[in-house]
């Protein structure tokens, strides 16, 4: 690589901050600027009450791992009973809806 007469850096990296600019990113020509949705009403409560579900389901989990004790079951009288079973398939829903809603933020970052 060539050096630039009095500097330590080849001249394509003396350059840098000229085409970068201010930011230091190179500037994005034609770029639409990022959508940010509205949240719609009720959107937050839906995200907590299924992030709690998701992270009840890991500590359950996470007891079955270690201990081999099933909470749910252990609260609700079984893990065929119609409670457990309700609470399973609900902290299962809530995982998908957590996916789906980070999937949704990622595509819209």
């Amino acid at each position: 690589m060539q050096q630039a007469p009095g500097g330590d850096l080849p001249k394509a990296f003396q350059i840098l901050p000229q085409v970068l600019g201010p930011t230091g990113r190179p500037p994005c020509i034609g770029a639409a600027p990022p959508v940010h949705p509205t949240p719609q009403k009720g959107s937050g409560v839906r995200v907590f009450i299924a992030r709690l579900l998701v992270i009840i389901g890991a500590l359950n989990w996470g007891l079955i791992g270690l201990f081999g004790f099933d909470l749910v079951a252990f609260l609700f009288g079984g893990q065929m009973s119609l409670i457990s079973r309700l609470v399973y398939t609900l902290v299962g829903v809530a995982g998908v809806f957590v996916i789906g809603d980070l999937v949704g933020n990622r595509q819209r970052t």
